[in-house]
């Protein structure tokens, strides 16, 4: 199986998420590929496999009105353009003291599993 996990950062947390998840994830069976995606454009998601994008939902609750938008912005234009979501958004709330790279291994382990799931189911 082969995941591309695509990465939009402002301050680098999301890239250190994403290296952290394709480190755990590519395991010899998976093939974890890590782009960032300030150069990329459609033509990326031509690509065979699944996507992971990883403005990953950071943010802090005490910017209630912009708290996880990034992630919440994507998932709502990638739905629109009739991308399927695999789980749930994952929300890192910088202000809880958990570090957002471990969060994004618990998270990101849950998620693989959903994906083989779905691609067993099919």
């Amino acid at each position: 199986m082969k995941v591309h996990i695509l990465v939009g950062t402002m301050t680098g947390t999301a890239q250190l998420c994403a290296q952290e998840m394709e480190l755990a994830l590519d395991d010899g069976e998976t093939q974890v590929s890590t782009l960032m995606m300030d150069a990329l454009d459609s033509s990326v998601f031509s690509r065979e496999g699944v996507f992971l994008i990883c403005v990953f939902g950071l943010g802090d609750r005490t910017y209630a009105e912009t708290f996880n938008f990034g992630g919440k912005r994507f998932d709502e234009l990638l739905s629109e353009l009739g991308a399927q979501r695999i789980g749930e958004r994952h929300k890192h709330d910088a202000s809880s003291g958990v570090l957002p790279e471990e969060t994004a291994l618990e998270w990101c382990q849950e998620w693989l599993a959903k994906v083989k799931q779905r691609v067993a189911a099919s």
